[in-house]
């Protein structure tokens, strides 16, 4: 199984940690360029986004896990995952 991370902040990081330490993080995927550069040094193996359309494009990934806060953005993870299962890919896999 190949996984993508939405977001490596507070929690999304420690994802990205154990993910990589069970040898199935594909992608991470987040707003900052400053943090994809820090987490690139650290783990150069997987594929830094900016974007997460990307993510959900690439058909080795067969999982998604969204770490994003919840308080600025109330419907955001309601929209991604609406996304996401329609996304081709995605789509493909829940076949």
């Amino acid at each position: 199984m190949r996984i993508a991370v939405i977001g490596a902040g507070y929690w999304g990081v420690n994802l990205v940690r154990v993910f990589h330490q069970l040898g199935v993080l594909a992608r991470i995927c987040d707003s900052s360029a400053a943090r994809l550069q820090e987490l690139s040094a650290k783990y150069p193996d997987v594929t830094m986004d900016s974007s997460c359309d990307l993510a959900l494009a690439d058909p080795s990934v067969e999982g998604v896990v969204i770490a994003t806060p919840a308080e600025p953005w109330p419907n955001a993870a309601t929209a991604f995952s609406w996304s996401a299962i329609c996304s081709s890919s995605i789509r493909r896999s829940l076949a």
